[in-house]
């Protein structure tokens, strides 16, 4: 599979996807706002999609290679991706989906700071410079009419 495709491609068509799961969910949670949706519709998908990969884990069991720190792994794994749905579709609801998909992305700039601190990755000057280049442009998403207000646009 690593040689079907370049992992540029593979992440190009992630990023794609993940635009077109946000702009889907606020439009959603717009709805449900709105009172046109109810959030129990969701729960179908969730079970639907927690169903298909506990069937994956069933049928590759016997594959599986477990270490004492797994189970701790996955429970704390559980805990945060329950936190980010929790706070990813707070955000969408009440925020600009610019604002916060801006923010959100940060997550990309904190992991690579988290990646130099624990697994001992480097940053080199063109890093460092998209780095900054993210945390700007969040800024200045951010703090568009506070910006605007003192330039006086």
């Amino acid at each position: 599979m690593a040689d079907l495709f370049d992992w540029r491609i593979v992440a190009i068509v992630a990023m794609l996807l993940l635009s077109s799961y946000n702009l889907l969910l606020k439009w959603f949670l717009d709805d449900v706002k709105a009172g046109r949706e109810d959030i129990r519709a969701a729960i179908p998908v969730i079970v639907l999609v927690a169903i298909l990969l506990f069937g994956y884990y069933l049928l590759s069991y016997k594959d599986i290679k477990t270490t004492p720190r797994t189970i701790p792994y996955l429970a704390t794994l559980a805990i945060i991706i329950v936190a980010l749905a929790a706070s990813t579709s707070y955000a969408y609801a009440y925020g600009e989906l610019t604002v916060a998909v801006a923010i959100l992305s940060l997550s990309v700039a904190v992991s690579a700071i988290l990646a130099v601190i624990f697994l001992g990755d480097s940053f080199n000057v063109v890093r460092i410079i998209g780095l900054i280049l993210a945390l700007l442009s969040v800024f200045v998403l951010s703090f568009e009419k506070q910006i605007l207000a003192f330039f006086h646009f």
